[in-house]
């Protein structure tokens, strides 16, 4: 019985790891910055958020949300059958020196994992900002989760 229990308390130990695995090295993705900036569209109002893009619909939808008052950047264009895109943005700031940024994408055995790293840099100015973030990657097989790490 004493076996038992810890045979199925080591197989749930195993089994609730989503980062690590024994043998298994995580693998950092590479990410191409789509684009970057302090003003994200004239949206105020929407909280601060995360999103993967899948497909050209949902990306076509996005752009013109994100690109209301300024043309598109030049890197807007992306093939979804190889690539994905993943926004991150940041909420309203009553001023200006703050930053928001994709800083690493790794894969795991069961997801991939996307860290979002806020920071303020103290260069205060009288603008409100909304910072955001879009970069795009391989479209990989497994789920993505989205994790803040704040500075």
């Amino acid at each position: 019985m004493k076996a038992l229990l810890i045979s199925i308390f080591s197989l749930m130990f195993l089994l609730s790891c989503s980062e690590c695995d024994e043998g298994f090295t995580a693998t950092k993705i590479e990410t191409t910055t789509i684009s970057k900036g302090q003003y994200f569209n004239t949206n105020y109002f929407a909280p601060q958020h995360g999103i993967v893009i899948y497909n050209q619909d949902e990306w076509n939808q996005f752009k013109a949300l994100a690109w209301q008052v300024e043309e598109y950047p030049a890197d807007t264009e992306v093939d979804f059958d190889h690539y994905i895109v993943i926004a991150a943005i940041d909420k309203v700031h009553e001023t200006g020196g703050f930053e928001i940024e994709i800083v690493s994408v790794t894969e795991y055995p069961s997801n991939v994992i996307v860290k979002i790293k806020y920071t303020q840099s103290g260069n205060v100015s009288s603008e409100i900002s909304r910072p955001y973030h879009f970069v795009k990657i391989r479209r990989p097989t497994k789920s993505i989760i989205l994790k803040d790490v704040i500075f």
